[in-house]
């Protein structure tokens, strides 16, 4: 590569990361929520902007097939989808089916996290972090995702979350933590414990501040 473009300067890769006492109260279930959505405890929740391709694609799916099936096993279950923009086929399953909620934009989606007991994450395309399984994490809201969903996170499957890819996979993930809320607690304390150690804005900045004495060595000693 050098002899194209002569001396290449390294390249550090610093991940994204959120601000975990943010989500503090609603770990501790102290987080007085609003939602009015806690009359069950099968509450299952997608976040983020609704009109972004990806997330349409995996709403899609939520509405026509894994919710059905949900709500087949538990009857009173619910679907959050919160973010903005929600699309025409969105507002019109939940104007068909009561039990599907969908908020449009909200000041604030720790309310919301507060009342979901999964996360689900049934993403087939896009790219980036998804900060949704971070916030998650940092809530102490398990997740269940596809592979896809979960890139760029270094989880793995049945520590941090569960990795499920087809359909069915997805509802048995789902129907597991609910059948069994001692896997989502186990789930969560080392889900957080990894969202703290790795994408915390403390874990983060070490790793800036690591990267920048390796680019300017002579920094060193005034960082």
């Amino acid at each position: 590569m050098t002899q194209y473009y002569g001396q290449v300067s390294p390249i550090y890769v610093v991940p994204n990361g959120i601000n975990l006492a943010h989500y503090d109260r609603v770990r501790f279930g102290e987080c007085n929520s609003e939602t009015k959505l806690e009359d069950t405890q099968h509450n299952l929740l997608f976040l983020g902007q609704l009109s972004y391709s990806p997330n349409t694609v995996a709403v899609d799916l939520l509405i026509n097939q894994i919710f059905p099936r949900l709500q087949q096993l538990y009857p009173d279950s619910r679907l959050l989808l919160v973010g903005r923009n929600p699309t025409q086929f969105m507002q019109a399953a939940a104007q068909r089916e009561p039990r599907i909620i969908v908020t449009g934009s909200v000041p604030d989606v720790r309310p919301y996290l507060a009342a979901a007991s999964v996360m689900v994450v049934p993403l087939l395309q896009g790219g980036g972090t998804r900060l949704k399984i971070l916030e998650a994490f940092a809530a102490g809201c398990p997740v269940v995702s596809t592979a896809k969903g979960a890139e760029g996170i270094k989880v793995r499957d049945g520590e941090h979350l569960l990795i499920r890819n087809q359909v069915e996979e997805l509802v048995e993930g789902v129907s597991q933590l609910w059948s069994n809320p001692s896997l989502g607690e186990k789930l969560a304390v080392s889900a957080y414990e990894l969202v703290q150690s790795e994408y915390s804005w403390q874990a983060v900045g070490r790793k800036i501040e690591l990267a920048v004495q390796k680019l300017f060595p002579q920094l060193k000693n005034n960082i």
